[in-house]
C-alpha cells in the first residue's frame, strides 16, 4: 500500500472512532444506577405456580353458529385478518386424485425369498387389471391391506404432503390421471399398484364460504380465555383461603426421558429455581417481565400476589417459596467501580446500537455488485498499482 493511500485509510479510522466516541459519550451512570443494579444482581426469588391459558380450556368451550354470526358483524378486522393468516395452512385445498390401491405388504428387513414372492403376486394382480378385470374386484380378492382391502383397496383423495402413506405413494397418485393404472412401486410398506378414479383441482375457499367458522373459532377463543381468567381468580382464592397449589393442581409425573405434552393441556403446579429480577427471565418458562416483577414486589415466603398475573395469553397464579434480600451496604468500593464500569459498557453498546439504527433509517444502502461478487470479493480484491 502506498504512504497516500496509507495515511489516507488512517484518517478514516480515526475520524471513524472520533464519530462512534461522540454518539456514545452520553453512557452516565449515576449512584442509583448502580445501586439498583446490585440488588438486582444479589436478590432472588423462587416460586411455586401454576399457568392457565386458553388452550387448556378449549375444549370445555363452544360457540353456537348464531354466537359467529352476531360476532362476525362487528369483527370484520378480525375475522380478514385470521382469514390472510391461515388461508394457505388451512383454506387451500390441494389438488389430490382419488385412488384404489391393491397391496402386498413387505416386513421391514424381509429376505429376498419373501420380496420375490410379495412381487409375484402384486405381478399377478397387475396381470388380471390388465387383462380387463375390475380393479376394485382384484383388490378385493388379492390385496392384502386389511384396512382397504374390504371395499376395493379405497384410499380416497391423495394429495401431496396430506396423507398417512408416504411420499412415494402421494408421488404415484399425482402422476395418474381418471382411470389409468399405475406400474408397480415399491415403499416403506410394500408393493402396490393404484388406479386413478377422480381429480380434484386445487382450490382456495373464499372467505365468505369459512366466515362464520372463523367467527366461532374466535368466539370460543374468547371464551376459553375468559374461562382461564376465572380458574386463575378461583385459584388464588383458594390460595388465600389456605390451600396449596400442589393439592389444587398437582403434578403428573411424566416417564423418564419421555417429553410430557400433559403439561400443556393441564394446568399443573411447577416449582422455580432461585430466579433475579435481571432481564425478566423466570426458570422454566422463559422471559416473563410481568411475573418476575409481581415476584419480587412481595417480601416474605407463602406470600400471593393481589391478583393473577396475566403475561401474554396466559394467567400465572403463584406463591413465593423464598426471597432474598440485598445489601447495598456490602456493596465495597471495587465491587461498586467493576459494576459502574459494566453498566457503562452496557450503556455505550445501547447508544451505539441506537446510533446504527439512526443511520440505517436515513441512509440509502445500495448493494455493490462488484464487490459481492466472487471476482472481487474477499479475499479476490482486483489489482491495484498504486497498492505497493
Amino acid at each position: 500500500m502506498s504512504i497516500s493511500r496509507f495515511e489516507g485509510a488512517w484518517r478514516r479510522d480515526l475520524l471513524r472512532a472520533k464519530v462512534v466516541q461522540a454518539a456514545i459519550a452520553g453512557a452516565n451512570v449515576s449512584d442509583d444506577e448502580v445501586k439498583a443494579g446490585y440488588q438486582a444482581q444479589h436478590e432472588s426469588a423462587a416460586i411455586s405456580y401454576v399457568r392457565l391459558n386458553a388452550f387448556m380450556f378449549r375444549d370445555k368451550v363452544s360457540a353456537t353458529d348464531a354466537e359467529g354470526d352476531e360476532y362476525a358483524k362487528s369483527h370484520t378486522d378480525e375475522i380478514q385478518k385470521k382469514y390472510e393468516a391461515d388461508v394457505a395452512t388451512r383454506f387451500t385445498q390441494a389438488a389430490a386424485m382419488k385412488v384404489r390401491a391393491i397391496t402386498i405388504p413387505v416386513p421391514p428387513g424381509a429376505s429376498a425369498d419373501v420380496e420375490g414372492t410379495a412381487r409375484g403376486k402384486i405381478e399377478a394382480a397387475l396381470k388380471e387389471v390388465k387383462a380387463g378385470k375390475d380393479f376394485a374386484e382384484v383388490a378385493k380378492a388379492q390385496s392384502e391391506d386389511q384396512a382397504t382391502k374390504a371395499n376395493g383397496g379405497d384410499l380416497g383423495f391423495i394429495a401431496k404432503g396430506q396423507s398417512p402413506y408416504g411420499k412415494t405413494l402421494e408421488e404415484a397418485a399425482a402422476k395418474l390421471k381418471p382411470g389409468q393404472v399405475s406400474e408397480i412401486f415399491k415403499d416403506r410398506s410394500g408393493f402396490h399398484v393404484l388406479k386413478g378414479e377422480e381429480e380434484r383441482p386445487a382450490r382456495v375457499q373464499p372467505l365468505d364460504e369459512v366466515r362464520r367458522q372463523i367467527a366461532k373459532e374466535l368466539v370460543q377463543a374468547d371464551k376459553a380465555k375468559a374461562l382461564a381468567k376465572q380458574k386463575a381468580e378461583e385459584a388464588l382464592a383458594q390460595l388465600r383461603a389456605g390451600k396449596e397449589l400442589k393439592d389444587l393442581f398437582p403434578q403428573k409425573k411424566a416417564d423418564t426421558g419421555q417429553f410430557d405434552f400433559s403439561s400443556f393441556t393441564t394446568p399443573q403446579t411447577a416449582d422455580t429455581e432461585p430466579f433475579h429480577p435481571m432481564g425478566g427471565y423466570v426458570p422454566g418458562i422463559g422471559q416473563a417481565p410481568k411475573l418476575s416483577s409481581a415476584a419480587f414486589a412481595l417480601t416474605q415466603p407463602g406470600a400471593v400476589p393481589a391478583a393473577p398475573v396475566e403475561e401474554g395469553d396466559t394467567w400465572y397464579v403463584f406463591k413465593l417459596k423464598s426471597r432474598e434480600r440485598a445489601d447495598p451496604s456490602k456493596l465495597t468500593a471495587d465491587e461498586k467501580k467493576s459494576l459502574q464500569d459494566r453498566l457503562v459498557q452496557q450503556k455505550q453498546g445501547e447508544l451505539y446500537s441506537k446510533w446504527i439504527e439512526t443511520l440505517r433509517k436515513k441512509s440509502k444502502i445500495v448493494e455493490n455488485e462488484s464487490v459481492l461478487s466472487y471476482e472481487t470479493g474477499v479475499g479476490h480484491e482486483q489489482y491495484q498499482p498504486d497498492d505497493f
